[in-house]
């Protein structure tokens, strides 16, 4: 049931994959509730996962959260005022035409594709 929606929705839109499993949802909830500040411990109960050593591996694949944890930890590194990356038409194009079709596989969440965005707006501007 869950692969006919997503495959009419993948017709509607090219950001939802073809193929979506169960387990993707899942894992995108483990990552909703731990970027919205929910304890580790909450998600492994919910998660229904036996040990937190499982439910660690959300808290490590999460790059918008670290990026955050930096820049409350060393405040006067971040520079206000960066440009809004998502403007630039010109880079967004790039970035489609350069898209390696392992980054289409692996990119399952919005975090995973802003972070990507962001590591190439950087090669892109350097």
């Amino acid at each position: 049931m869950l692969g006919k929606y997503a495959a009419q929705a993948h017709e509607i839109s090219e950001s939802v994959p073809a193929s979506v499993k169960c387990h993707m949802l899942r894992h995108s909830k483990a990552i909703h509730l731990l970027q919205a500040g929910v304890n580790l411990i909450y998600i492994r109960d919910f998660l229904r996962h036996t040990d937190i050593k499982t439910t660690e591996v959300y808290a490590r694949a999460d790059t918008e959260l670290k990026r955050k944890a930096l820049e409350n930890a060393y405040p006067d590194l971040v520079d206000s005022d960066l440009p809004d990356w998502n403007n630039n038409t010109d880079l967004m194009s790039w970035l489609l035409v350069i898209k390696p079709v392992s980054l289409q596989i692996t990119m399952q969440s919005e975090s995973d594709r802003n972070a990507v965005v962001s590591s190439l707006s950087c090669i892109y501007f350097a």
